[in-house]
């Protein structure tokens, strides 16, 4: 195998940085020399070394030294290199978040050195640790017509958490769909809770801008009803929409996402037309954390 050297920062950098890290573990067993674009599989190389050997032109005398055959090179198992990254996607999907200081980096790291050992052809794995601040969320809900709702802290704004003042707020919850301005006319959002669809861009800052105490983050609905609509949930949820969830301003907008079932409720209630009074609380503290990075040589 030949050598090959990955590094990765457990914390994950951004979705082309894991793409290449599930790759490079789906390939670690496979590899194989590079052919010709117009190449057939199925064909020898050495075939390929026969058509382009020059010829000596009309008229010259003299005999071609035939080069020594190249032995054929395995072929790339496609469809297991297919099924080892969906069973790598799968394991890294099914551990929460994976930001470091949650136990998802934690279990993801162990995942990638026994990964990188077992199939690293006998070569080093190294780790280096270190500590690194970072937002924790220790726990956010809401009650409201008493049920209790799981909700989850979003991203700080530069510094500021959304983290809320002991004892939570309380205060009107207002649908604001995708917070567009025609969507939030001649509602009243001073000291209200404001409830928009995930996949509003940077509307949201539209219904602070209108006095909201705060905003919760609706899972898109369509990601539960049907295999299409799965489809189109990443389509609508997806990272660059997260990112446009906080600011590069330690702005005091606290937000929070409500997950499946927190969010089916919520559209229920609010479906009703009855108006509706919650309390909402949430903490996201600052702390150090251990990260690591994992290299393999």
């Amino acid at each position: 195998m030949p050598e090959i050297l990955t590094t990765c920062q457990v914390e994950g950098s951004g979705p082309k940085a894991t793409l290449a890290l599930l790759l490079v573990l789906a390939l670690v067993s496979c590899p194989t020399d590079a052919l010709p674009s117009d190449a057939n599989p199925s064909r020898p190389a050495a075939a390929y070394l026969s058509d382009r050997t020059p010829s000596l032109g009309p008229g010259m005398s003299g005999t071609a030294v035939a080069a020594d055959p190249i032995p054929a090179r395995p072929e790339t198992d496609l469809a297991g290199v297919a099924a080892r990254l969906t069973r790598h996607i799968g394991e890294f999907a099914s551990r929460g978040s994976r930001v470091t200081g949650y136990p998802g980096a934690t279990a993801a790291a162990q995942y990638l050195v026994r990964e990188l050992e077992s199939n690293g052809g006998g070569g080093q794995v190294y780790r280096h640790l270190f500590q690194v601040p970072v937002p924790i969320d220790e726990g956010a809900g809401m009650e409201l017509d008493g049920h209790r709702l799981l909700l989850h802290c979003v991203w700080p704004n530069l510094v500021r958490t959304p983290t809320l003042p002991e004892g939570g707020i309380v205060g009107r919850l207002v649908y604001g769909g995708r917070a567009e301005r025609f969507e939030l006319d001649g509602q009243s959002l001073h000291n209200a809770i404001s409830v928009l669809e995930y996949d509003c861009g940077m509307n949201w800052v539209n219904a602070f801008d209108l006095g909201a105490a705060a905003v919760i983050f609706l899972s898109p609905e369509e990601a539960w009803s049907s295999p299409s609509a799965a489809e189109e949930h990443l389509t609508r949820a997806h990272r660059q929409e997260g990112a446009q969830k906080f600011l590069a301003t330690p702005a005091d907008l606290p937000r929070f996402y409500a997950p499946r079932a927190a969010s089916d409720l919520l559209r229920r209630r609010l479906a009703e037309g009855v108006p509706a009074t919650a309390r909402l609380w949430g903490r996201m503290t600052w702390r150090l954390a251990p990260a690591e990075t994992v290299v393999a040589v």
